[in-house]
C-alpha cells in the first residue's frame, strides 16, 4: 500500500505534501508553524491550506502546478504564507517573483514567502522572507511529536524518505533529518538503510567537532568511505582521518578513527591497519609489554573520568587477522584477540573507590602485544577504543551520543600520540 505522503513524483513535493497534510489535520500544529516561520502569532481568523493550486480555483493540471507555490496558508482576507520547497536544487529568483505576483493578483496584500531547502547555503534567496532547512522542520516536528500525532507521523516519514532518497541517489549533498540518537532495540531492529542514514548524520556532526580537530588533529575535510557497504552485514562503518603526512595515504595504510554502528552495539575505535607505515608500528612495539600496559591504563583512566562515562561502556581491544575474497566482500576472520582493556591493567586507578567488575588476566595482553610485535606475514589489524551496547548505555539513544564518541576518541589520545610520535 502506498504511503499517504507519497503522492507526487518529485521528492520535494512529497515532503511538502507530508508537512501540509499534517498542518491541515492538526490546527494547533498549524498555528505553531505560522509562528515558527513568521515569528508572530497566527491571525485569529480561520486559516486554510491548499497545495500546488490557487485558493478558490479548481485543481490545476500537472503543467500548471509547476508554476505554483508548493503550498499556501491563508486567511479569508488579505494575508498568506507561500511555501516553495527544494531538496538539492537552488531557488529560482524568477520563480519566486512569479509566486509573489500570483498571490498579489489573487488579492493578497500581506504576502510572506518561505523557502525550505536541503542546502546549507542556498542561492537566489533575496526574494524569500524566511529560509528553513528540512533538518529544521524535522527537529520542529520531533519536538512537537509528544503533543501531535501528525507531527510524529511526518517526522517518521522524513526518516523513511531520507533512506529511500539516499539509496536512489537523490540525496548527495544534503540531509532531511538530524541525529537524535540510535534507536535500535528489540522493538526497532537494525536495518542497513536506517544504519546508513544514522551514520551519515553522525559523521557530519563529528567532522564539525572542534574538539576532534583541535585536540586530536582530525582532518575535518578528508572524505571517509566512498560507499557505505554492508547490505548483508549487521553493521555499517566509516572513518575519520588525521591531518598528518601519514594520513595522506590510503586509509588502509594509515591510522584512523573508526566508527561502527552494529546491530546492538556502538563501536568507537582508534585503528592501526595492517599495512601501516613501519615507523608507526615500531613506535608502539618499542614500548615493550609493560610500557604498552601503562599506555592502556592511561586510556582507561581517561575514559572513566569523561563526563559521559557509563559503567556499561567497555574499554576494548580488538586485534584481528583477516582476508577478503573481494574488495567489497565482508572480511573472513582468520584469528581474533578481543578483550576488555581492564583485564590488561594490574592496578586500576579507581580500585579504592568502587568494585572492579573485570578481573585481571595478563595473558590477553601478552597475546595481543606479541601478535603486534611478531606480526611476520599475517595481516594483523589493531583497534583500541570502546564498545557501548545500545540497551545498556542510555546516552546512545540521544544526541548526547556525539559527545560520547568524541570523549572515547579523546580518551585514546595517549595511544594516538605514541603512534604518531
Amino acid at each position: 500500500m502506498r504511503n499517504i505522503f507519497d503522492q507526487y513524483q518529485q521528492p520535494e513535493n512529497r515532503l511538502s505534501h507530508a508537512l501540509l497534510t499534517a498542518l491541515k489535520e492538526d490546527k494547533a500544529l498549524l498555528i505553531r508553524f505560522v509562528q515558527l516561520v513568521t515569528g508572530k502569532v497566527a491571525p485569529k481568523r480561520s486559516l486554510q491550506i491548499t497545495e500546488q493550486s490557487v485558493p478558490g480555483q479548481l485543481e490545476p493540471s500537472e503543467n500548471e502546478k509547476r508554476g505554483l507555490p508548493d503550498g499556501w496558508i491563508y486567511s479569508e482576507d488579505d494575508w498568506c504564507i507561500l511555501i516553495e520547497s527544494k531538496v538539492e536544487s537552488d531557488f529560482s529568483r524568477s520563480q519566486l517573483q512569479r509566486h509573489r505576483a500570483t498571490a498579489a493578483r489573487c488579492g493578497f496584500t500581506q504576502i510572506f514567502l518561505v523557502g525550505i531547502t536541503g542546502f546549507t547555503d542556498p542561492k537566489n534567496t533575496i526574494e524569500l522572507d524566511k529560509i528553513l532547512s528540512w533538518k529544521q522542520i524535522y527537529a520542529w516536528l520531533k519536538a512537537s511529536s509528544q503533543k501531535s500525532y501528525w507531527a510524529s507521523q511526518v517526522a517518521s516519514y522524513f526518516e523513511v524518505a531520507e533512506v529511500k532518497m539516499s539509496e536512489g541517489g537523490q540525496l548527495k549533498q544534503s540531509t532531511l533529518t538530524e541525529f537524535t540518537g540510535i534507536p535500535f532495540s528489540a522493538d526497532q531492529q537494525y536495518s542497513y538503510g536506517e544504519g546508513k542514514r544514522l551514520l551519515k548524520l553522525i559523521m557530519a556532526e563529528l567532522r564539525a567537532s572542534k574538539a576532534l580537530t583541535q585536540n586530536l588533529n582530525v582532518d575535518s575535510n578528508a572524505p571517509g568511505r566512498t560507499a557505505i557497504t554492508g547490505t548483508n552485514e549487521q553493521r555499517v562503518w566509516d572513518y575519520l582521518s588525521f591531518n598528518s603526512p601519514a594520513s595522506r595515504k590510503a586509509f588502509t595504510k594509515s591510522p584512523h578513527l573508526t566508527l561502527g554502528l552494529h546491530a546492538d552495539t556502538l563501536s568507537v575505535m582508534f585503528t592501526i591497519p595492517n599495512s601501516v607505515a613501519p615507523n608507526i608500528r615500531r613506535n608502539l612495539c618499542s614500548l615493550n609489554k609493560d610500557g604498552f600496559e601503562h599506555l592502556l591504563a592511561r586510556v582507561v583512566a581517561n575514559m572513566e573520568s569523561m563526563s559521559t562515562w557509563d559503567e556499561n561502556i567497555q574499554p576494548w581491544f580488538n586485534g584481528q587477522q583477516r582476508h577478503y575474497k573481494s574488495q567489497r566482500s565482508p572480511p573472513t576472520i582468520d584469528a581474533a584477540i578481543q578483550f576488555d582493556l581492564r583485564t590488561a591493567i594490574k592496578v586500576n586507578l579507581k580500585a579504592d573507590k568502587k568494585k572492579i567488575p573485570v578481573k585481571y588476566q595478563p595473558w590477553w595482553l601478552d597475546a595481543a602485544f606479541g601478535a603486534l610485535t611478531e606480526k611476520r606475514e599475517s595481516n594483523y589489524q589493531v583497534q583500541i577504543g570502546a564498545l557501548a551496547p545500545y540497551d545498556k548505555v542510555n546516552v546512545t539513544r540521544s544526541n548526547k551520543c556525539i559527545d560520547l564518541i568524541v570523549d572515547i576518541w579523546t580518551a585514546c589520545s595517549p595511544v594516538i600520540d605514541e603512534a604518531f610520535k
